[in-house]
Parts: structure tokens; sequence; C-alpha cells
């Protein structure tokens, strides 16, 4: 089996460095984590994963698996995680629209307006507040847009906002992005401009203040010169820029005579959240009106709660992290690789159209506190914290009487460490000899005892019940199955 770290449950985690690629913005983005854990008990919950405001993934005090983004416990699964025994744990979100493009939805609509060539009339009034994701519907042929919501910009036209030397325009606070198309509104506009129609595109002059060019390439240029909009005076009085809905071909797709009547309604951004536990699908989740946090440039720590107590104790290894990851079920599979860890060029081959970004095998030199990233990103590397000094690498190991998932094997007396919940067991005995079963728990209560079971009869217990820790303290021949929950 891989090596892995042996965290002390105490003041031993790993911090992984902060990357933007880690953001899983409202734009179809999506992220995927794995880890193999091997858990010793515990009787408060354990963070495995924590970006402070982003994400976190822990076990709590019952061993069940619990997933948060933001502020919001999204899920405590039904999966527990058991003590004592490797497991392969991986997560994926993914940040969508929740509405399909060409396709109806019988939620369409909160705002209704006109548009005139293209532009938003004067009667809405888009605020800064409501500024952001917006989806435009065509009630006509019931076709879908989406777009940016740019507010209208007013000033007061003057020799103090509009400049005929340097042909900039001081708008207080720029919204657009360079290339944005505007029109420019109001009874006495700038001289060079005209309140006609006419389409100018606007390049940023810092601070502020505008350019406006003549086409959309001289405005991503934005050098000042090419293409700029001469402003001879200055002009007076109201004068209202309007951007056009950003991203949005109204006029070719949406709108193609100009003038239909549609709705725009707040975009409803929703994520997907997917989690497989040693290759199995678990969870399958969509978050209605979901947005995710901003980015705030956190770090990932692996074993600790960001500023709190919470530490994992076990064995940990093998973590990696996609960004673009959308796994399907195939592709978890082969991560899991029947209960093996893959080696990092294995992880990479087997991530299929995922984009491997860090891959930390945990299993480098406990003298350093570098915790190498194996897929080479620049500034992934990540560090050990704690007490580095008793930091070691161990070996996640499967115990031997393990025959399958949640099911555990005993030909022979033994004691077997660990929490389970026990759903039932089941012993076969011999063909030939009446035999005994002491069964019991690891504090020598008695859970299951059989005298003199009937030759070639299979002997059925029902438990339903928590122990900590399991002992066949006597089977006299076959096998005894325990099957957990």
């Amino acid at each position: 089996m891989a090596a892995g770290f042996d965290l002390n449950g105490t003041d031993e985690y790993v911090t992984l460095p902060d990357n933007a690629a880690y953001d899983v913005s409202p734009d179809g983005d999506s992220i995927a984590m794995q880890v193999w854990v091997n858990p010793d008990g515990r009787t408060s919950p354990e963070v495995i994963f924590d970006r402070s405001g982003w994400f976190k993934l822990e076990l709590d005090a019952d061993d069940f698996l619990v997933l948060t983004l933001g502020d919001r416990t999204i899920k405590k699964t039904k999966v527990k995680v058991p003590e004592d025994k490797k497991t392969h744990i991986l997560w994926a979100l993914k940040h969508q629209s929740a509405v399909a493009s060409g396709t109806a939805d019988t939620n369409v609509a909160s705002l209704l307006i006109d548009l005139d060539a293209d532009w938003w009339t004067n009667g809405v009034d888009f605020s800064t507040d409501k500024r952001g994701k917006y989806v435009v519907y065509n009630r006509t042929d019931r076709t879908y847009g989406y777009g940016t919501v740019i507010p209208d910009v007013t000033l007061t036209a003057s020799t103090s906002t509009v400049s005929a030397t340097n042909d900039t325009i001081d708008i207080g606070s720029n919204p657009f992005e360079d290339g944005t198309p505007v029109l420019v509104k109001g009874s006495d506009v700038p001289a060079g401009t005209a309140d006609d129609g006419t389409v100018y595109y606007v390049g940023d002059a810092t601070g502020g203040l505008i350019y406006l060019y003549d086409t959309a390439a001289n405005a991503v240029t934005n050098d000042g010169s090419t293409g700029l909009v001469d402003l001879t005076d200055a002009g007076s009085g109201t004068v209202t820029i309007r951007a056009r809905e950003d991203a949005i071909a109204l006029d070719s797709d949406l709108c193609p005579d100009g003038n239909e009547v549609v709705y725009v309604f707040a975009e409803p951004w929703q994520a997907e959240l997917r989690v497989w536990v040693n290759g199995i699908r678990v969870l399958d989740e969509t978050l209605p009106n979901f947005n995710t946090p901003a980015d705030s440039a956190e770090v990932i720590n692996v074993g600790q709660l960001k500023g709190g107590a919470q530490f994992y104790d076990g064995g940990i290894s093998n973590v990696a992290l996609w960004t673009p990851g959308w796994p399907n079920d195939a592709l978890a599979a082969a991560l899991y690789n029947e209960g093996t860890e893959l080696t990092y060029a294995n992880a990479a081959a087997a991530d299929g159209s995922m984009t491997l970004l860090g891959f930390w095998a945990f299993d480098d030199n406990a003298a350093s506190t570098t915790v190498d990233n194996d897929e080479g990103t620049a500034g992934l590397d990540g560090t050990a914290s704690g007490n580095t000094s008793t930091l070691t690498t161990t070996t996640l190991d499967e115990t031997e009487y393990w025959e399958a998932e949640r099911v555990l094997k005993f030909i022979a007396a033994t004691t077997v460490t660990g929490r389970f919940v026990i759903d039932h067991m089941e012993w076969d005995g011999s063909v030939t000899a009446d035999d005994d079963l002491v069964v019991k728990d690891g504090t020598d209560n008695e859970l299951w005892v059989v005298n003199n079971k009937t030759a070639n009869e299979r002997a059925v217990k029902y438990l339903d019940q928590l122990v900590d820790g399991l002992e066949v303290e006597t089977i006299d021949a076959g096998t005894l199955y325990v099957y957990l929950r």
C-alpha cells in the first residue's frame, strides 16, 4: 500500500497554498478532490479538508461524512467512514445555470421591458445592486440568452467631467470592460458624439476616466489614439452612457427585429454536488439558488480546521485536486482502483478529461516541512505544520479480515480493533459436526453465543448495534461473516 502521513489529531496538519483555480465561479466551472484516509478513533468532529469560508469535508463524532459549502451544511451523508480501515473519498462540485438554453421555463419573469433597437429602455432601473448575471427570454419564440446587466451611467457634462484636451470622460467609477458597446444620450452631448443611435466602444483610461472608440477592436487595444473619438467640446446638462446587454446578440439571435417584448430575470444559478466513497456514488444533489463564495485567497488545510481546534487523527495520503473536475462513475471507480492507491503517474492517466492541478502523496521525508506537489504546478508545494518533528509516514493497510465492502470474514479466533455498526452475522460451521461460536465486543460483552449448532445448518444473528472492537473468541469450524451497516 502507498505511504501517507500519520497525523496525531492534536497539532499536525498540512497547508496547501491558495490558487485561483480552486474557485468555482458560476459559469460551469468545476472542482474535484480525492483523499485516502485511515482514521483512528474519535469522540468529536475531525476535519479532513478546510478552505475557510469555501468548503469543508469532515467526519462527525459518529463517523458520518459531512460536507459544508460556504456556511451551509450541504449534506450529512448516510455513509460512515470506518476506523482502522482505509477509505477512498472523492467529491466534486459543478456550478452552472439552472436554465438550459433553448428550453422553456415556468419561472420566467419578474421584470418586463421593451427593447428599443436592441438597447434597454430608460424605464428600467438597473441599479448597482441589480448588476450581475441575467437571463433574457423571448416569449415569441421561447428562446433564452445570457448576459451581464450594466446600469446606466449619468454625469453632468462640463469641462470638469469631459476633457476636450485628453478626449476622456470622467464617470467616477468605470463598470465597463474594454470593448463594451454604449450609446451616448442627452440634449447636449459632448461634441464628437451624437445621440442618434451611433454605437461607441469604451476603453478604460484609469481613475474613473473612459475613452470612446469607433470599434470594439480599437477599444480592446485601447492605446489612447487609434480610433479614439475626438471630443471637441464638453457639452452640458445630463448625459447618459448606456451599455448594450453585454454578451447577448439581441439583434441577430433573440430579437432579430430589435423590438420584441422580452422578459429579463435574475439568473437562477445552481450547483451540483457528487460524492463517491470507495468508487461508489453515495450522493448526487442539486443545490438550487447556490452561489459559491467569492475568492478570499484562502489556503486549503488538510487535517485541521483553520483557526480552530479540530484536527484529524489517523493516516492520510494521496490528496489530489482537479479543476476542471467533473468525474463520472467510471472515472471514480478507476481512481478508487479496487482499493489500491494510484501513483501520481497512474492517477494522472486515470483522470481522463479532468485537469489535474495538484497531487500530494504525503510520502515526504518527515524531517522536511515541504510537502511536494508531484503534478508540478508552480507554487503549490504544501507545508507540514504543527509538531513536525513527530510527523511520520505510515502505511494505510487494509485489515486482512475485510472480505468485501463492509463485510468482515473470520475463520479463526481473533480480535479486530475499531468501531463498527453491525447489521447482522452469518455462520455456517462445519458439515459434519455440531460446533460452538462466541463473539464479543471490545469490552468483553457477548454479542452472539451458539452452542452445538446443528451440522450443515447456517446460523444468522441480527444486531443493528454499534460496537467498539470485535472479538471472535471461539469458532470451532466454518466461516463467520459480519455484515456492517
